[in-house]
């Protein structure tokens, strides 16, 4: 039973799991956090907008329809 090449089959077999689940993981993990979903993170691209215009920001609807009351 504890012949050198079956030990060595063992412990291959035990580091290619390792090697699986730590991809799950690390896909998991991508998947929770938005990488692979195709959102658009928000911050930045107000960024590049107030980059690209100038300070300009666009008025949320409610502040627009009060302004056009007065």
């Amino acid at each position: 039973m504890n012949h050198p090449t079956v030990l060595y089959m063992l412990a291959a077999q035990k580091i290619a799991e390792d090697h699986r689940q730590a991809e799950q993981a690390r896909l998991a993990r991508q998947i929770g956090d938005g990488h692979l979903s195709g959102t658009i993170d928000s911050v930045p691209f107000r960024a590049r907008l107030t980059r690209l215009f100038g300070g300009w920001a666009p008025r949320p609807a409610n502040e627009g329809a009060a302004a056009s009351r007065l």
